[in-house]
C-alpha cells in the first residue's frame, strides 16, 4: 500500500499531541482548514476509519490512535538523527559498550580519557544487540566465551562472577553465608544462566522439595544495584563490584567463582582498524584495563 503524503502523517501526529484538529493547527501553525483538509486525506487514503467525529470534535480511532503513536515514533527518530547531523559531520571515535560496561566503568574512566586525549572528539553509546546503534562504533566493548572472541580482539577484564549480597542482608540471617545461600531471594537475568552454573560448579542444589524465590531482572547490569538495595543474592561480576566491596556496599559470600573462561573484550571496527585516532583510544582503554585489574 502506498504512504500517506508526508504533510498528512505530520497532521495525524499533530492531533494526538494536541488532542484536536484546532490543537494541531496551532501545533504547526497552519489554518483549521488545512489541517482538516489533511484529514480528509487520511480518510480517502485509509481502508479503516482513523477518525470519529463527536460533535465539533474529531477524535482518533483506536487504528488512528496506533498509527498515530507510530507515526511519531518514526518522526522523533528523524528528529533525533538531524540533531546528530553535526556529530558525524566531525571527527569522532565512537565507543560503543554493553550496558554493563558503559555503566559501571565507562563513565568512571571518561574524565582520564578526555583528560589525556584532549585532542579527540569521543562519544559514548550503548551496544544493543536487539537493535542496532544510531552512530555505529569505531571501538565495541562486549562480553563473551573465549572461544568466540577473535585472535584480533583484545581482553578487558575477566568475566568471573561470585555471590554477593548487602550487607543487612548478611545480617538479617545472622551472618551465617551456608545459610543465606541456601534460604536467600536469587536475583538473576532472564535466562538464570549463572546460578545453574554456579550450582554445576560448587555442587550445590535447592534442597529437595523447596521452590527458590528469585528476583528476575531483564538487564544484568541493573543486577548489581538490586544486590546493594538488599533485594537478595547476587552472582555479580567481581570487576565491577569491586568498589562495593571495598566500601563495604556489598559482601562476597564465597571465593568460589564461575564464569572463568568469559571475558569482556574491545573490537576495533574493521575498516578503522589502524586509524590513528581509534588506535590512540584503544590504546588507551586498554592499558587503563590492565590498570584497574592490577588493582582488584
Amino acid at each position: 500500500m502506498r504512504l500517506p503524503p508526508l504533510s498528512a502523517m505530520r497532521a495525524l501526529e499533530a492531533i494526538r499531541i494536541s488532542g484536536s484538529v484546532t490543537g494541531a493547527a496551532k501545533y504547526l501553525n497552519l489554518s483549521h482548514s488545512a489541517v482538516s483538509h489533511q484529514v480528509a486525506a487520511l480518510e480517502a487514503w485509509s481502508p479503516v476509519p482513523l477518525f470519529i467525529r463527536k460533535g465539533r470534535r474529531t477524535e482518533l480511532t483506536e487504528a488512528g490512535q496506533s498509527l498515530a503513536e507510530t507515526t511519531q515514533q518514526a518522526f522523533d527518530s528523524i528528529r533525533h538523527e538531524v540533531d546528530r547531523l553535526p556529530i558525524r559531520g566531525r571527527e569522532v571515535v565512537s565507543i560503543g559498550a554493553i550496558p554493563m560496561v558503559a555503566q559501571l566503568w565507562l563513565p568512571d574512566v571518561l574524565p582520564d580519557l578526555a583528560k589525556d586525549l584532549p585532542q579527540l572528539s569521543l562519544h559514548l553509546g550503548f551496544a544493543l544487540f536487539d537493535r542496532p546503534a544510531r552512530l555505529p562504533p569505531n571501538l565495541l566493548i562486549s562480553f563473551a566465551h573465549r572461544s568466540r572472541i577473535k585472535r584480533s580482539d583484545r581482553l578487558l577484564f575477566s568475566g568471573r562472577a561470585a555471590p554477593v549480597c548487602a550487607p543487612d542482608l548478611l545480617r538479617s540471617f545472622n551472618g551465617d553465608k551456608a545459610r543465606i545461600m541456601r534460604e536467600a531471594r536469587k536475583i538473576h537475568d532472564e535466562d538464570s544462566r549463572l546460578w545453574r552454573t554456579w550450582h554445576e560448579v560448587t555442587s550445590t542444589a535447592t534442597e529437595e522439595g523447596a521452590t527458590p524465590l528469585r528476583v528476575s531482572i531483564e538487564d544484568s547490569s541493573l543486577i548489581r544495584a538490586a544486590a546493594i538495595s538488599g533485594a537478595g543474592v547476587a552472582l555479580c561480576r567481581l570487576q565491577f563490584v569491586r568498589r562495593d566491596l571495598e566500601a563495604q556496599r556489598l559482601v562476597q559470600l564465597s571465593d568460589a567463582a564461575v564464569d572463568l573462561d568469559y571475558f569482556y573484550y574491545l573490537r576495533r571496527a574493521p575498516k578503522l582498524r589502524g586509524h590513528p585516532d581509534v588506535e590512540r583510544v584503544a590504546e588507551w582503554l586498554i592499558r587503563r584495563a590492565r590498570l584497574d585489574r592490577a588493582a582488584t
